[in-house]
C-alpha cells in the first residue's frame, strides 16, 4: 500500500543521525560530554511523526480483530488477506474514531482509510490546516472543534460510543498505542550498536523526548 516502504521491506523506521555540532555546542555551554544523536522520527515514512508507530499498529490490531471475528482470517494465517476485496467490504461497515491535535490523527486516519475503514478524526482548534487537508485527501472525515485536545477527545469518544461498529482509539489509555511506540527502543538499541555506541553502567544513555499532550511520554 505504501511504495515508500519498498526499500525497507515494509518496516516503518527512522534514521539515527549523529549531530557533532550540537555535541560541541552543548559541551561548550554546559560541560556535558558524550556523543549526541537525533532519532529522526519526525521523518518516519507514511505518517511522519512518532505517533505513526503506535497509531498504525493499533489500526492493524483492530483490522486483525475484526477480520478474525468475522471468520475472514486466522491469527496464524496470511496477513495479506486484510487487503482482499472481502476485507475491504467488511471494514467498510466499521468505523475507527480518534481525537487528535494532528499527528495521531494522521497515523490513524491514513492507515484506517488505506484498509477501507470509515475513518473519523476529531481535531482540536490548534491542529494544522495541512494535516486536515492531508486527511481529507485520503478520504478521512475531519470533524473540527473550537476547544482544545481534551474537547476533541471527548467528542470522538462520545461519537464512537453511539455506534456499535465504531472503535475509538484512546490516546490517553490505549495499551496498543504504547506497545507501538515502544518498539522504537528495540530499533534504537540496534542502531546504537551499529554506531559503535556502548551502553552500560559506565556509559549511560539519556533520551530526551519533546512531547505535547499525547502518548509520547510512554516511550
Amino acid at each position: 500500500m505504501f511504495p515508500e516502504l519498498k526499500l525497507s521491506n515494509g518496516i516503518i523506521e527512522s534514521q539515527l543521525i549523529e549531530v557533532p555540532r550540537l555535541q560541541r555546542a552543548i559541551a561548550a555551554d554546559f560541560g556535558v560530554s558524550g556523543r549526541w544523536f537525533i532519532k529522526a522520527d519526525h521523518a518516519l515514512p507514511v505518517a511522519g511523526s512518532i505517533k505513526a508507530r503506535g497509531g498504525i499498529y493499533e489500526v492493524l490490531v483492530q483490522a486483525e480483530k475484526v477480520s478474525t471475528l468475522s471468520g475472514l482470517s486466522r491469527l496464524d494465517g496470511d496477513r495479506r488477506v486484510l487487503l482482499s476485496p472481502e476485507a475491504k467490504e467488511l471494514f467498510a461497515r466499521h468505523q475507527i474514531v480518534v481525537g487528535s491535535t494532528g499527528n495521531l490523527g494522521l497515523s490513524i486516519g491514513i492507515m484506517a482509510a488505506a484498509l477501507g475503514f470509515q475513518a473519523a478524526v476529531h481535531m482540536s482548534s490548534d491542529a494544522k490546516e495541512w494535516k486536515k487537508e492531508r486527511l481529507r485527501a485520503r478520504g478521512v472525515q475531519v470533524i473540527e472543534h473550537d476547544g482544545d485536545f481534551g474537547a476533541a477527545v471527548a467528542a470522538g469518544r462520545k461519537a464512537a460510543s453511539n455506534d456499535a461498529d465504531a472503535y475509538f482509539v484512546d490516546d490517553e489509555n490505549s495499551s496498543h498505542l504504547f506497545l507501538g511506540y515502544s518498539v522504537a527502543a528495540v530499533r534504537l538499541k540496534a542502531q546504537l550498536a551499529k554506531a559503535s555506541v556502548v551502553v552500560d553502567q559506565s556509559h549511560p544513555l539519556f533520551v530526551y523526548i519533546p512531547c505535547g499532550v499525547g502518548g509520547a511520554p510512554a516511550v
